[in-house]
């Protein structure tokens, strides 16, 4: 569902010197008294302009320059990633205030928003129109326009305009790549601050294709119809961004945890996964890559001189949130998304598909997509699975639909392909 604070009835107190003011009087105020300390603080430093010129070369387009000053950013050290010292500790580090992007630089370090702000003054100084935006993220509640209260604002990020095209960054949040928001600031609102008070704009949405989950395996099934091989998932854009912070304090042992009580959610009883190894982890331009053993003892159902072989052994968690008939709340993922799996089963010797079901195909709705085929090549069995959700926000009416997609698609991964012995087929 939505954020608590957006389902429960509640009342919201404030605090006012000015009021006589209308809401848009009081935007507008608030507007120019960020635009003031922004710019203050982004300024015109010579040593920002070197440290543009340093890292971008002439013949860089747009992107591309762009690109390196967004990296050069990230290269800051973010305080605001860091576990919390104690007081000892901030008085052994005597870390000084920054008081402006040059002090940024200087430095080395800063917080989220003034590495965001670096950002802004670096891109400046290379000729771009670029800007803080204070945005309202949408994991603990949805911006109320009408309400005043500048505290729902309650994040930065960087807009940055080439040609026609504006684009929403955030160096301040680490390991976020270039041209990803976190998923909390994405398709929000956001005021840009201006002299004249500013305006509000929405940042973007990503699309199902920045939010991937890619599953292969390659399995051998024996006459016994237990199941083991390789396994590879790839988290890509948004998925792998989720992950890489939510494991950003662990160390290697708590990261593998992590991973490994998620795939218990994927498999089912009498399978289990020995996790091998996991790259990724601090490359944001790169997916995290997961690799390791599957062990699946009675995966296939032996009847007779036939093995009754399940298309797929991954399950999905979604169908089990969409059980109960009726529906209260508005339905609320993170962000839109893509799983693909491609299985390969190696079947045993011998065996020979007798009947493949038929391939599926259903998308009640242009944001729901679910598709899943099986062939057979010799004695090895491929089946290809894909999910798309492109959307993120639907009305409780959707329900229906949502919930006759999920339980549809978790009766396609149910059927099963059936191979028949040889042996058998030559006594027949």
């Amino acid at each position: 569902m939505p954020p608590v604070e957006e389902v429960i009835p509640h009342i919201e107190y404030y605090y006012t010197w000015h009021s006589d003011e209308t809401i848009d009087q009081y935007w507008k105020r608030i507007g120019k008294e960020w635009s003031e300390f922004y710019e203050r603080f982004i300024g015109k430093h010579h040593e920002i302009a070197e440290a543009a010129t340093q890292v971008i070369s002439p013949n860089d387009s747009p992107e591309a320059k762009l690109r390196k000053l967004y990296a050069r950013a990230q290269q800051i050290r973010n305080l605001s990633f860091e576990r919390e010292k104690t007081e000892k500790e901030e008085k052994r580090e005597k870390l000084k205030e920054n008081n402006n992007a040059a002090d940024v630089l200087k430095h080395g370090y800063g917080y989220g928003s003034e590495v965001v702000l670096f950002f802004v003054a670096l891109a400046r100084a290379a000729g771009f129109k670029a800007s803080p935006v204070r945005v309202a993220r949408r994991d603990s509640v949805f911006f109320n326009q009408g309400l005043p209260n500048e505290r729902q604002l309650n994040d930065v990020v960087a807009v940055v305009v080439t040609g026609s095209t504006a684009v929403f960054l955030d160096p301040g949040t680490a390991l976020c790549p270039y041209g990803l928001l976190p998923w909390a600031e994405t398709a929000v609102a956001g005021l840009k601050p201006e002299k004249n008070g500013g305006f509000f704009l929405t940042t973007s949405l990503p699309s199902d294709s920045q939010s991937v989950t890619e599953r292969k395996a390659d399995l051998q099934l024996d006459e016994d119809g237990n199941l083991q091989g390789k396994l590879q998932i790839s988290f890509k854009g948004l998925e792998a961004l989720r992950r890489r912070l939510n494991a950003r304090e662990e160390d290697d042992a708590g990261r593998k945890k992590e991973i490994e009580d998620e795939f218990k959610g994927w498999l089912p009883a009498g399978a289990s996964f020995d996790l091998g190894a996991v790259t990724g982890w601090d490359q944001p331009d790169q997916p995290l890559t997961v690799e390791g053993t599957l062990h699946f003892n009675g995966f296939a159902m032996l009847a007779g001189r036939r093995l009754l072989v399940p298309l797929t052994f991954l399950q999905s968690n979604l169908a089990a949130s969409f059980q109960r008939f009726n529906r209260t709340y508005p339905i609320y993922f993170r962000y839109p998304f893509q799983i693909h799996d491609s299985i390969t089963i190696q079947v045993p010797d011998g065996y020979r598909v007798e009947t493949l079901p038929d391939a599926k195909e259903v998308s009640p709705d242009k944001r729901l997509v679910y598709s899943i085929y099986a062939k057979q090549q010799s004695n090895t069995l491929h089946v290809e699975r894909t999910l798309v959700v492109n959307g993120f926000l639907f009305p409780v009416e959707f329900y229906s639909i949502l919930r006759t997609f999920f339980s549809g698609s978790k009766a396609s991964d149910d059927q099963q392909a059936v191979f028949q012995s040889s042996a058998s087929a030559k006594k027949n």
